[in-house]
């Protein structure tokens, strides 16, 4: 997804609110920066679903798509739903699972138990 696709969402959100692309993941804001965007966005927005694919991926060997970028590309996945979970309190736990095409899917969000302090 380009930065100009993100029109729509951006255009009604005060400027200070989503501060742009971040750069604080392992890969310095260079893999997944457009999914890192959009789930910043669900903490800002106001929309329930998104009716349409958001991404046309292109399969070949040179990309994000081959298989042997698939552990890294699922631990960034991992690392940016951890943080921007933070981000919106802290009060949930992604559910994990890989695809069988060895991807990681983010299967349920559940709430935290709360801890015996």
């Amino acid at each position: 997804m380009a930065p100009h696709q993100l029109r729509g969402f951006t255009e009604q959100l005060p400027s200070n609110e989503l501060r742009g692309f971040l750069n604080d993941d392992p890969s310095g804001g260079r893999n997944a920066e457009d999914r890192y965007l959009l789930l910043r966005l669900i903490a800002i927005s106001n929309f329930v679903s998104i009716d349409r694919p958001l991404y046309n991926v292109l399969v070949h060997g040179s990309n994000m798509t081959d298989p042997s970028t698939r552990e890294h590309f699922n631990e960034i996945k991992r690392i940016i739903y951890y943080k921007v979970l933070q981000e919106w309190g802290d009060g949930y736990e992604p559910v994990f699972a890989i695809s069988t095409d060895g991807w990681l899917d983010v299967i349920d969000v559940k709430i935290k138990a709360e801890s015996d302090e």
